[in-house]
């Protein structure tokens, strides 16, 4: 009975883990910055390019803090995932408050990219090379 109740809690913590993310699933990409460094003034300087691509970002301090330009802050629950997903599950990446790792989330909710380097202009630029950016694009033209 142990067994089943430990292999159900791994299995649930598994969906939570992959259902971190699913609200933005083929409506917005994600950029997740693990990182102290104060990103606000980053996030108004680029706000406009970021709701044209369809980011939402999410900053998650070393303390549990996190800054967004998503109206819906994360849960603990999310949270925890995030951090199991994309930084504890990849020891190399640093995980020092004054070290900085940035990952970006397509649409499709695959790891686009994978940064120690925080540099919206070339997120934007790898973004504006995929192909559902370039449809975007083609129909914002029309």
């Amino acid at each position: 009975m142990l067994t089943i109740l430990s292999t159900f809690t791994l299995l649930a913590s598994s969906i939570s883990q992959a259902r971190t993310l699913d609200k933005h699933l083929w409506k917005h990409r994600v950029i997740i910055i693990f990182s102290d460094i104060d990103i606000t003034k980053e996030l108004i300087k680029f706000n406009e390019d970021l709701t044209d691509r369809h980011i939402i970002c999410y900053q998650i301090k070393s303390t549990g803090k996190t800054i967004t330009n998503n109206p819906k802050p994360l849960t603990d629950t999310q949270l925890k995932a995030i951090n199991n997903k994309y930084l504890k599950n990849h020891p190399n990446q640093a995980q020092d408050p004054a070290e900085i790792t940035v990952i970006l989330v397509g649409k499709d909710g695959k790891l686009k990219q994978r940064a120690n380097k925080l540099n919206f202009k070339a997120i934007f630029a790898l973004i504006d090379t995929m192909p559902m950016r370039q449809n975007e694009m083609q129909s914002q033209k029309k």
